[in-house]
């Protein structure tokens, strides 16, 4: 299937119905200064503000690996174990913005896993009972919402 083009009143030239979807999750290890750097995805960013915002700032806790996965829409979610949350981002010109931060558990998650489903993103834990879908909007409530 050809992707449509079209032109806006600029003249621009617009490629449309652009599929970002990483179909395989990232799962890379910060570095001293919290840098998570995936160079397969070419993503690179600072988790600190992530660990301020599930640990407290005065915390001292810090991650093993983060894990990254972006839907069709371009939306990255990330989360990590521990998290409470996972935190889905828009990408900005030089930045990632907060679009929603999704609570998959009050305790922390267990060894979580993000695998693409499309059209959702499906999050696994060893303390979820079972898997969850989500999207940037939310968590999917039931499997008739999938459909």
């Amino acid at each position: 299937m050809v992707s449509a083009v079209s032109y806006n009143c600029n003249n621009a030239l617009i490629i449309e119905d652009v599929n970002y979807a990483q179909h395989v999750e990232s799962v890379v290890a910060p570095n001293e200064e919290g840098i998570v750097s995936d160079q397969r995805n070419n993503i690179r960013f600072s988790v600190l503000p992530l660990l301020n915002e599930e640990f407290g700032a005065d915390s001292a806790q810090s991650v093993e690996f983060v894990r990254i996965l972006r839907n069709a829409d371009g939306f990255y979610f990330i989360t990590a174990n521990g998290f409470k949350n996972v935190y889905v981002f828009e990408p900005k010109r030089g930045e990632l913005k907060l679009k929603k931060s999704i609570q998959i558990s009050e305790s922390g998650l267990e060894h979580p896993a993000l695998n693409w489903r499309a059209p959702y993103i499906q999050i696994i834990a060893y303390n979820t009972e079972s898997p969850l879908y989500i999207t940037e909007k939310g968590v999917i409530k039931n499997q008739e919402s999938k459909s």
